[in-house]
């Protein structure tokens, strides 16, 4: 297999047209030459959706679980929701009670939220679309 060799002709850009483009030479001496619309650019693969309470006093007893309103969370094509305690005492709290992100169920702008034993105090967690 070739090895990239250089890597020429495309001077620094922030918004390459159709018409720059790159030439990538191989360790065999091939040239390629790459249009730069055709390049991956970098772009940010997450979002903060929202910082959201699971607040103590809203939990079903029964099912041991609690649903907060999040907009953009669950959205058509809208990537893998992930939620994080926001503070260590909310990491302690999570991992204390067992909490864990139910998207057994999803349901568009909603999170939902399941323990194992329901937690004495409110945790403040994000919640991020990843994706």
């Amino acid at each position: 297999m070739a090895e990239i060799k250089k890597i020429s002709g495309l001077t620094a850009k922030s918004s390459p047209t159709g018409d720059d483009f790159v030439v990538i030479e191989d360790s065999t001496g091939v040239n390629y030459k790459v249009k730069a619309s055709n390049l991956n650019v970098s772009h940010n693969h997450s979002e903060l959706l929202a910082t959201v309470s699971i607040d103590s006093s809203k939990w079903d007893n029964s099912t041991k679980s609690q649903s907060v309103a999040v907009p953009g969370a669950y959205a058509a094509n809208s990537g893998i929701v992930m939620v994080t305690p926001a503070t260590r005492t909310d990491a302690d709290n999570w991992c204390d009670y067992g909490l864990f992100l139910d998207d057994s169920e999803p349901v568009v702008n909603t999170v939902r939220v399941t323990c194992t034993s329901i937690p004495s105090s409110s945790i403040t967690v994000f919640v991020y679309r990843i994706g």
